[in-house]
């Protein structure tokens, strides 16, 4: 198990200091429990869950509609360098 710190974590509308437990890729407990393991040290970072775009024509100057397969990945990258975890590429 691993856990990330940080005195800025958002749950709904409240924002408290505390732990992100994870394991095998799946967040396993969100609280203020100090569990001895490995940590990242976010403190003054927010943390939050990912934000997911339901209708986007592209991003970064690149556009989803009528568009190379480079240039519609080049938009998806740019979502995902932004905190994007899913979108829904919408072509018109």
């Amino acid at each position: 198990m691993k856990r990330i710190k940080s005195d800025k974590i958002i749950v709904g509308e409240n924002i408290f200091d505390g732990y992100v437990y994870f394991e095998n890729g799946q967040i396993t407990d969100v609280t203020t429990n100090d569990i001895d393991c490995e940590t990242f040290d976010f403190t003054g970072k927010y943390v939050s869950a990912g934000f997911i775009d339901i209708h986007t024509h592209g991003a970064g100057g690149f556009s989803f509609s009528n568009s190379s397969c480079e240039e519609v990945l080049n938009g998806c990258d740019f979502h995902f360098e932004h905190g994007m975890t899913s979108i829904v590429p919408t072509i018109s």
